[in-house]
């Protein structure tokens, strides 16, 4: 089982992919002017525990534009 999956649709159905605690997973959603990109790893202050960062883009007209959203650390009770 990988320890990351991740699932888009679009017009030409669902697609997913995998990945592992050395590749995490990263993706990309967006319009021309406005994005969305979210990465997910290993947290590196505990490595068994996964962290998502959130950041808002510039779209595919300037993707290399980020700003950090969110951080959100897996939990355990």
């Amino acid at each position: 089982m990988a320890r990351y999956y991740a699932s888009i649709y679009g017009n030409r159905g669902i697609v997913t992919r995998t990945g592992s605690s050395t590749s995490g997973i990263h993706g990309h959603i967006r319009g021309w002017h406005v994005g969305v990109k979210v990465d997910c790893h290993p947290d590196p202050d505990n490595p068994k525990r996964d962290v998502c960062e959130v950041y808002e883009t510039g779209g595919s007209n300037r993707d290399w534009e980020k700003k950090h959203i969110a951080t959100i650390k897996e939990r355990r009770d």
